[in-house]
């Protein structure tokens, strides 16, 4: 993946994220504040799903998915890191334990 392939990927995932929150409000809108019988359901009901229509598209976005996949190699890297240091903590200190526990 180049970098600008990665970009593009970032500010996808920007905007799926941006557009992610704003269907939330607008399921609350459309269920909370406009429920069924209101007039102004249909159209809160409509702003929604048209909403969830293009967060389908973009979570669909091939561009996504590589960058995604990058970060959670990062995460997992980083995790075995700090899992490897844990270990040599606790070796240590166990042999530091076995050394006060030797007359």
């Amino acid at each position: 993946m180049t970098e600008q392939e990665e970009a593009v990927g970032r500010q996808r995932i920007k905007v799926l994220d941006a557009l992610q929150k704003r269907l939330i409000e607008l399921d609350t809108e459309a269920t909370v504040l406009y429920p069924t019988g209101n007039e102004r359901h249909a159209r809160a009901q409509t702003d929604r799903d048209e909403l969830a229509s293009i967060i389908g598209r973009l979570e669909a976005d091939p561009s996504i998915l590589p960058v995604r996949l990058l970060d959670a190699e990062k995460r997992v890297t980083t995790a075995n890191e700090k899992l490897v240091a844990a270990q040599t903590e606790a070796t240590e200190a166990q042999a530091a334990l076995d050394a006060l526990k030797t007359p």
